[in-house]
């Protein structure tokens, strides 16, 4: 599988466990591309009942259907791919998730590290590769914080972890 589709992966496997800890375990998926495989994301422990999959037919509808989700204050996370974000549509997705106070998840390509950012938080997600000790099946990822509230540009070195999945269980670890 390619690196994209393994961030996509993670990202939306954290997206359910936020949803899940706000008891409204519902993602909202918005999937413009027809790309999202709902079998693959239950292999990895998503509740595949508790998503909402939205396949708008154009990028407008795609932009109608995030901001709506997210401004509805109905659904705790709304998840999907997002390779390109015009800057006005950044700011109207930020005002969306204030007004309904919800989590919005936009998975974006390693090329918009270059790019403006507004989002409270920014993560890279990288896939790592196994050890000799690992089961088969365990996957690993690093996970480095970008941007994070409170933190001032240029501060020391992004706290990193690294995520070890085992038979849908995850485990943190300290990056080394």
């Amino acid at each position: 599988a390619s690196d994209v589709y393994k961030r996509q992966v993670v990202a939306l496997w954290v997206a359910h466990r936020c949803a899940v800890a706000a008891d409204f375990p519902t993602v909202v998926v918005i999937d413009p591309e027809g790309n999202f495989h709902p079998p693959a994301a239950a292999a990895w422990g998503v509740a595949v009942e508790a998503l909402l999959w939205v396949r708008p037919s154009s990028e407008q509808d795609a932009w109608w259907a995030w901001e709506e989700a997210l401004r509805s204050g109905v659904f705790p996370v709304v998840w999907g791919w997002v390779p390109r974000l015009p800057l006005r549509w950044y700011r109207r997705l930020q005002l969306a998730c204030e007004a309904g106070r919800g989590l919005g998840m936009l998975v974006r390509p390693e090329s918009s590290l270059r790019q403006p950012c507004w989002a409270a938080v920014r993560w890279r997600v990288e896939p790592l590769p196994s050890r000799p000790e690992d089961s088969l099946g365990t996957r690993r990822w690093r996970v480095t914080a970008l941007r994070v509230p409170g933190a001032w540009p240029g501060e020391s070195e992004a706290p990193a972890v690294e995520i070890v999945l085992r038979a849908c269980t995850l485990e943190w670890e300290e990056a080394s």
